[in-house]
């Protein structure tokens, strides 16, 4: 019984320590990736910015 439970523990071990390696490799790739869109987003908004200040929206009068 006790080299059952051994095997099982030693097994649900390895499955686990798979899972948190896995889980690290998905947290490495997320946080490169939310950088890569913060600078896109920032990109985009210096991009309307300028374009706001050369072509200014005439509003109508209401």
């Amino acid at each position: 019984m006790s080299e059952k439970l051994d095997n099982f523990t030693n097994g649900l071990r390895d499955k686990l320590n798979d899972i948190n390696a896995r889980l690290s490799s998905v947290g490495g790739s997320i946080k490169p990736a939310s950088k890569e869109t913060q600078a896109a987003i920032e990109s985009k908004l210096y991009e309307v910015k300028v374009t706001l200040e050369t072509n200014p929206i005439e509003h109508p009068e209401i």
